[in-house]
């Protein structure tokens, strides 16, 4: 019973993704269903969600192309443009949302053809 509710609750998370639900809304869901589950369905569930969205990225400074950087940050983040510009002009910071590790890789690359200097931390260098 317990298996195949996880594999549901997964199944469903897929539909919401494609849906268009942000990783934020879905995590609230994610949150939710570990408060209510059983024990071992709490523990694969943690290890899943901390292993699997646990990846930030460092923004070291940003050159030229500000505003591209901005709209980068902005598109990856979810953040609005006031936000974004904040989390720009603070450069150096880390910016405060888990990512998945091909999303983090993707954001680091793009801010860094912007040039921008950023890199991924993984789980265990935050």
């Amino acid at each position: 019973m317990d298996k195949q509710l996880l594999i549901s609750f997964f199944e469903w998370l897929n539909n919401l993704e494609h849906l268009g639900y942000t990783k934020k809304g879905i995590k609230f869901y994610v949150d939710t269903f570990i408060k209510e589950a059983k024990p071992p369905i709490k523990k694969i569930l943690n290890i899943l969600q901390s292993s699997s969205f646990a990846y930030r990225v460092e923004l070291f400074s940003i050159c030229d192309k500000k505003l591209n950087s901005i709209k980068i940050i902005k598109d990856f983040t979810g953040f609005g443009l006031k936000e974004s510009k904040e989390t720009a002009d603070s450069a150096p910071c880390i910016i405060n949302k888990d990512f998945d590790e091909k999303t983090a890789l993707n954001f680091a690359r793009k801010l860094s053809r912007n040039n921008a200097i950023a890199q991924v931390l993984k789980p265990n260098q935050i």
